[in-house]
């Protein structure tokens, strides 16, 4: 006989809920009127019919059997493991007895994986192992979530959960293993951050981008913000050094300008002699 076939009959629909381990799940029985009392039976792999009265615990499932203040019939299961994982049903213990319905309670291995604070990838995997590739950025911050001590990795020297991706991780794998539920691999896949040539030019570009001729040249200022800024002043087609061989030919032209005049100068003031006896 499987273990949902051992539930009570009932007029009630089946239900099922979903839970990760380590969670706090609370269900709740029906309403029935002049019940003497109340019972939650519990149907577990392996073992005999668990039976729960009115304010009774089984600690070892850590399963309590609560009434409520406005007179409700709860089981709470806190800091759920694998073991918890079965089908639960609410009676009245009353002639003939009265059955709720019979609730799967399915408890999943959920695996987190996040990246700079933000989750990059969720499994609930039940079943055999599941692998999967992410990629992250270098130096990114990833923290790894994982129920208790089932996850194991070889991407820090003390299986850390929390670790900042860099080269080294390449291919690290981390697992999540969860006993007798299910397993979820990932590998992770870093992708490296560009990285800007220095002045010296010890250091390598990850992205080559080719060299273009410009036609303005550049000349740093500084703003009022306090920071350094690129000012560029157009030219028309014309490089640094064409604009220095017109500079130098403005200044011949320049310079044979004022010859002529100190020329010119000159002979005038050697003719003022002679204009003047000219004149008298």
């Amino acid at each position: 006989m499987s273990t949902s076939e051992r539930c009570i009959n009932s007029a009630h629909q089946d239900v099922s809920t979903t839970a990760v381990i380590g969670q706090n799940v609370t269900l709740e029985c029906g309403i029935y009127e002049n019940c003497p009392y109340f019972a939650w039976f519990i149907y577990l792999a392996n073992t005999s019919r668990i039976e729960l009265f009115q304010r009774e615990c089984k600690k070892s499932y850590k399963a309590c059997h609560e009434t409520t203040y406005d007179g409700r019939n709860v089981l709470r299961l806190t800091d759920m493991d694998n073991r918890v994982d079965g089908y639960y049903q609410c009676v009245c213990v009353s002639k003939p007895v009265y059955a709720f319905a019979c609730e799967r309670l399915v408890v999943v291995c959920q695996f987190d994986v996040y990246v700079a604070k933000k989750l990059v990838f969720r499994s609930s995997n039940v079943g055999p192992m599941q692998t999967h590739v992410i990629n992250v950025s270098e130096d990114e911050y990833i923290r790894v979530k994982c129920p208790k001590s089932s996850n194991r990795h070889n991407c820090s020297d003390d299986s850390s959960k929390r670790f900042n991706a860099t080269r080294s991780h390449q291919n690290c794998f981390i697992e999540c293993n969860c006993s007798r539920i299910g397993a979820t691999g990932v590998t992770i896949n870093v992708l490296q951050r560009e990285t800007p040539i220095n002045s010296s030019g010890t250091t390598a570009a990850l992205h080559y981008i080719a060299p273009t001729t410009s036609l303005a040249s550049y000349n740093k200022e500084h703003m009022t913000d306090g920071k350094a800024h690129n000012s560029v002043s157009t030219g028309i087609g014309m490089s640094s050094n064409d604009n220095y061989i017109v500079e130098v030919i403005v200044l011949v032209i320049v310079a044979i300008g004022l010859c002529l005049l100190i020329v010119a100068v000159s002979l005038f003031v050697s003719d003022l002699p002679r204009l003047n006896k000219y004149q008298t």
